[in-house]
């Protein structure tokens, strides 16, 4: 189990068994077959759904993608992000689909769905798209930009859309919500 802050806060305010966490468990490449299923049933028992990722997906979606597009975009690195970087926008969108498709089918009638941060991104509107009742909060660990920032992003309609299939989307300052209202205006006209 994570020590983490966040982990720490959410574990407080439920029994452990009213909280499921789906995630990527890291590399397990590693792992004889036969560990596989001694794997998941350990997740099982920690309330924790796995997501597995392919080593080219890590490399595309999180390296890549990830984390040479909205992470220095983000940051304001702006001669770090790589808007060339279309064949990895496609991974990212792959393992976003994934992660929102692994929500839907545990999701049970009540749930309320969180969904942390830059790395996925498309999840609540891929989830909306399937399961327009759910309860989705998003909250963005690091900064929103400038709408002008924001703008050189070649995906920035798609990633806007995606956040606003939450119902609440969380930012660490008043500023970064409000770089994200006039974003969303300037970029979508909402």
């Amino acid at each position: 189990p994570s020590a983490g802050g966040l982990p720490s806060a959410l574990r407080s305010l439920q029994k452990p068994s009213d909280l499921r966490w789906i995630g990527w468990p890291g590399d397990v490449s590693r792992l004889a077959p036969a560990e596989q299923p001694l794997l998941d049933a350990e997740l099982e028992k920690l309330g924790t759904v796995p997501i597995y990722l392919s080593a080219s997906e890590v490399s595309r979606y999180y390296d890549r993608f990830s984390n040479g597009v909205p992470c220095p975009l983000c940051h304001y690195l702006l001669d770090r992000v790589r808007v060339d970087a279309h064949r990895d926008w496609l991974v990212y969108r792959e393992v976003n689909a994934r992660f929102a498709a692994a929500l839907v089918e545990h999701h049970r009638p009540g749930d309320l769905i969180w969904v942390h941060d830059y790395q996925l991104a498309l999840v609540p509107a891929f989830i909306r798209a399937l399961r327009p009742d759910a309860r989705i909060g998003f909250f963005l660990h690091i900064p929103f930009p400038a709408a002008d920032v924001f703008r050189i992003l070649p995906w920035r309609e798609e990633v806007l859309r995606g956040l606003l299939g939450a119902d609440l989307v969380g930012f660490h300052t008043a500023a970064y919500a409000e770089h994200f209202q006039t974003t969303i205006a300037a970029v979508l006209g909402v």
